[in-house]
């Protein structure tokens, strides 16, 4: 919610520079009956709604609700959020269309298939966002502690939980953001694990988001800065962050994160529809270093979002 709140100010304040008249509208006032007077007058909605009442593989709900109204919105579609509120739907996905991403398993689909007994595991939440649940316990020795941990998350946390093969390497963010009808993927950020002691697993876990005191937090750097040896390496994640945006219909402004192992093969572990807007967070730091300027973003998102619209808002 915080995050939500720091989002909200940051753009309100970049939308008024652009000369634009900003309301807010909490999305709970509009689950109530009616659309509110401020949405009904509204040229466009910059849809900030990460969860609906904590629950953020309900997100759709909002997009639903301004589809039905029929008010232009930012940010990626109704259909994208389905796809991808269940990370092992969005796996599934991945592996139909042959986009590289680590074998996984849950409850239901460990029966009947083979996995590495000895094989090391990263558990984590088929619905909950933001790395909620992670940290250096998440990785697992073997099949049977895979399932062990899985119980004892969905015992602290609710829902489903899944094991997924853990790829130990790098990690690698690709952002991508559409201007006039072109997607441009936005330069490739890499997080560092500095000083990490060789037994800590790399792994951008919630501490490392959320902790700002933690240790994780401070020695996990963003950094834009590759060898000329990682060139394939990045051209081939370029590549397969486009796959992943046609895939799933991306609209707007997107991000996929990567593992590289030590091989320098590249995969796939999230699809993010709803990357954060602040403007430290990943998204809009990449987009700096593209060069552009905060409006000239926010103006890009609105102009995507209105440019299929029919909507006439009440005078």
């Amino acid at each position: 919610m915080q995050d939500t709140l720091l989002q909200l100010n940051e753009l309100s304040a970049v939308l008024e520079e652009l000369g634009h008249g900003v309301g807010h509208v909490y999305f709970g006032d509009c689950c109530s009956g009616g659309c509110p007077e401020s949405i009904a007058k509204a040229d466009l909605v910059f849809n900030l709604v990460e969860d609906i009442d904590g629950r953020d593989e309900l997100i759709h709900i909002a997009t639903s609700w301004l589809d039905a109204v029929g008010v232009p919105y930012t940010g990626n579609r109704t259909h994208v959020f389905r796809l991808v509120e269940d990370k092992r739907q969005a796996k599934k996905i991945l592996e139909e269309h042959r986009l590289p991403t680590p074998l996984w398993f849950d409850h239901d689909s460990i029966f009947g298939q083979h996995f590495e007994e000895k094989g090391v595991y990263i558990v984590k939440s088929s619905s909950l966002h933001g790395s909620v649940g992670i940290d250096d316990s998440s990785i697992v020795s073997g099949v049977e502690a895979a399932v062990e941990k899985m119980m004892a998350m969905k015992f602290r946390f609710g829902g489903d939980w899944f094991a997924e093969s853990y790829v130990d390497g790098r990690e690698i963010n690709v952002s991508m953001l559409e201007i006039d009808g072109i997607v441009h993927v936005l330069p490739i950020a890499e997080i560092l694990f500095e000083n990490y002691h060789t037994d800590k697993p790399k792994i951008v876990g919630y501490a490392a988001k959320w902790e700002e005191e933690s240790e994780e937090y401070n020695q996990t750097p963003r950094s834009f800065t590759f060898s000329a040896e990682d060139r394939t390496a990045l051209d081939e994640i370029s590549q397969l962050a486009r796959r992943c945006w046609d895939v799933f219909g991306l609209h707007s402004y997107a991000r996929v994160d990567f593992r590289m192992d030590h091989q320098g093969k590249p995969w796939v572990i999230d699809v993010n529809p709803n990357p954060c807007l602040m403007s430290e967070g990943g998204f809009m730091v990449a987009t700096r270093q593209y060069g552009l300027s905060s409006q000239q973003v926010m103006e890009a998102i609105g102009s995507t979002a209105m440019r299929a619209s029919t909507w006439t808002p009440l005078s």
